[in-house]
């Protein structure tokens, strides 16, 4: 359709009385059918016409005014009498425009009619000019016809103005989807829209508005309706904030401020569904039970905030960093180069967790044991995902801590085998399948018989005799420990009790870190002593030197506290760690027992010949017993006596026995 097609098909749908005027001669060249039938003529009878023959002679001089304002650009509604073609005179509002090519467009409307309109509508209007709501009646072109108090208190009086179009004011270049639905009212059915958009007040200030609209194709009006719901929107953006705070919290371990296990979940879950290949750290703080039994939770709980600092540095902004629970972190890689970048890795993270912590005025040592785990190995699901770093994790600790191991398929079978020997481990518990064995400790110079230590033997009534390295651990990852011990210490009592009774006899017992930090422990160990009539001199408490992490050397108070009770603290295993002579200087200790391979070395290697003759010259000089493990011929013996060390203990004299098969006599000749 041609511009000119669409302008007459525009003028002839108007309601209001159109008239083109050529500016140059007052001509009329152009008139609708409305405003021929307005004025009671037909349209031939119209053009041609000069506009003054049909205008009042005392109204023309306003139709000069109109012209001016027209050419300078102000738009202004005026009133004027028009002759219709009876001879009678109709009173018109009459606004206008200056169109292309000279040509002014004036319109008019029946003031008459209008003011009974407004006359039949007045109460009407009263009522919508007392809502709080905003209500404005704007023409087919967008020209505000009406606008109530509450819109001109919001858009400011401006909005009343000639001239004032109503997207003057609700519209902005970002509420362009909201126009786009407005307009579309003119096509729909029932001629209606609503939109939510933000613009602004008279005063500058943001405003969101509901707006609904509803246009009159019979008159081509629209008719809005705007609802100020600016607090509403504040509201929503509060709880908005607030569920999105929620979220975060529930998403957020509260102590270190990293994700927390259901964060870990559910993107672990996320990565399975998109198929992504991801890996998993688990992360165990070696000994953290020490430090938290020992020092308090308080401390424990700083550990586990400065282990969470340590391990940010370590990843990537896009990998996820979890505690997990306790004293265990999760690192979820989300796109892991390879098994190498997952070692690289976790050796950062060895590597930070070197340095001593500083707790309060105390400097802990900590170390962590990793377990490694690809989702592209076999794991299907987050929970056996983690369950695999898990066993690798186990793994590490197993092989000595302050270490990494990459799961392989081989730990499945490891952790079926664990699951098995935990079942029967509590059965062997209550079905008296825990038994003693017995090995004599003897005073080098003499020979005689000082003391035993009590040694806890498993016979399982298939598979026979289980290894201590097999089940001692587990026992303690279980929560078993506590109970094999009790069951070492009592048989070893009930055998020994006579024997122990004599002046300068002891029996020694191993016990692990977190046995001896438990609060209860020296109780325990006096109860089981009282029952039989014995006091804590005859009792000694040997702990490995692995054992005695940096961690431990928070609980020098609670060692104190044993060696006060009466109990002799002795180091197991001595020399094999790398802070011996300091564990000699910082604890309670009473009696060192060598590690069996620097005995077994002594006479081929003169380091190890070295090392155990300055042990044995440092102990005599601390007043500290000093025990040879692990002797095996007459020669180590002699040197060993020749050294100054005081008691042997190993195969040469006495091999281990169990308690069952031990009878007084034995007793005695060993």
């Amino acid at each position: 359709m041609s511009s000119d097609a669409w302008a007459r098909r525009y003028l002839d749908e108007m309601q209001d009385l159109v008239v083109v005027i050529d500016m140059a001669t007052g001509v009329v060249i152009d008139i609708n059918d409305a405003g021929a039938a307005g004025l009671l003529r037909r349209p031939d009878e119209i053009l041609g016409l000069v506009f003054h023959d049909f205008v009042h002679e005392d109204d023309r001089a306003s139709f000069a005014i109109i012209k001016q304002n027209v050419l300078e650009g102000r738009i202004d509604t005026y009133e004027q009498r028009w002759r219709r073609g009876d001879d009678t005179w109709g009173t018109y509002e009459v606004y206008t425009r200056l169109v292309a090519d000279n040509r002014l467009l004036v319109c008019g409307r029946d003031a008459t009619l209008l003011a009974e309109s407004r006359a039949r509508n007045e109460e009407l209007l009263t009522l919508v000019d007392l809502t709080d709501d905003l209500f404005i009646v704007s023409d087919i072109r967008n020209y505000v016809l009406y606008a109530n108090s509450a819109a001109v208190r919001l858009h400011g009086p401006s909005v009343h103005a000639p001239g004032a179009r109503v997207t003057d004011y609700l519209w902005g270049p970002e509420d362009l989807d909201a126009l786009m639905s407005m307009a579309s009212a003119i096509d729909s059915p029932d001629h209606r829209a609503s939109t939510r958009l933000s613009t602004r007040r008279a005063d500058g200030s943001r405003v969101e508005l509901w707006v609904s609209t509803v246009y009159d194709p019979d008159k081509q009006l629209w008719y809005t309706v705007e609802r100020d719901i600016t607090d509403t929107v504040a509201a929503e953006n509060r709880l908005k904030k607030l569920n999105e705070g929620l979220a975060e919290l529930a998403n957020t371990d509260m102590l270190t401020g990293l994700a927390n296990r259901v964060r870990l979940n559910a993107d672990l879950d996320a990565a399975g569904a998109d198929g992504q290949d991801v890996a998993v750290l688990l992360i165990d703080i070696d000994d953290f039970k020490v430090v938290n039994d020992s020092l308090g939770h308080q401390y424990g709980d700083e550990l586990l905030q400065q282990t969470a600092d340590r391990l940010r540095p370590c990843v990537h902004p896009d990998d996820l960093i979890a505690r997990f629970g306790g004293d265990e972190f999760v690192i979820l890689l989300r796109h892991p180069d390879s098994v190498v970048g997952a070692i690289a890795i976790a050796d950062a993270i060895l590597e930070a967790m070197a340095p001593p912590f500083r707790l309060a005025e105390r400097s802990i040592h900590s170390a962590a044991s990793i377990g490694i785990a690809f989702s592209s190995d076999r794991s299907s699901t987050s929970a056996e995902l983690i369950r695999d770093a898990d066993l690798a994790m186990y793994r590490a600790k197993h092989e000595g801590r302050n270490r990494l191991v990459v799961f392989d398929s081989v730990l499945v079978e490891e952790l079926d085998e664990r699951v098995r020997i935990t079942d029967d481990l509590r059965i062997a518990l209550t079905n008296e399948e825990i038994d003693v064995a017995l090995q004599g400790i003897f005073c080098a110079e003499e020979g005689s018989l000082v003391g035993y230590e009590a040694l806890v033997r498993w016979i399982h009534p298939t598979r026979g005799f289980v290894p201590p390295d097999s089940f001692v651990e587990i026992a303690e990852a279980e929560g078993l420990l506590d109970a094999l011990t009790d069951i070492v210490l009592e048989k070893s009592l009930r055998h020994l009790v006579d024997w122990l009774k004599e002046p300068g006899h002891t029996l020694s017992v191993n016990v692990a870190p977190s046995q001896l930090l438990s609060p209860d422990f020296a109780d325990r160990m006096k109860q089981g002593l009282h029952r039989f009539g014995l006091e804590p001199s005859c009792l000694v408490i040997e702990i490995t030197e692995v054992g005695l992490t940096g961690a431990l050397a928070a609980a020098a108070g609670t060692l104190e506290s044993l060696r006060d009770a009466g109990f002799t603290l002795a180091i197991d295993d001595f020399g094999k760690g790398a802070s011996s002579l300091g564990y000699l200087r910082d604890f309670p200790i009473g009696m060192v027992k060598m590690d069996g391979s620097f005995i077994h070395r002594m006479l081929e290697d003169d380091y190890a010949h070295a090392i155990t003759e300055s042990v044995v010259s440092l102990a005599r000089r601390l007043d500290l017993v000093v025990v040879a493990e692990c002797v095996e011929t007459a020669e180590q013996l002699e040197h060993l006596r020749r050294m100054g060390c005081e008691r042997i203990q190993g195969y040469l004299l006495h091999k281990p026995e169990l308690v069952s098969t031990m009878g007084a006599a034995q007793l005695d000749a060993a």
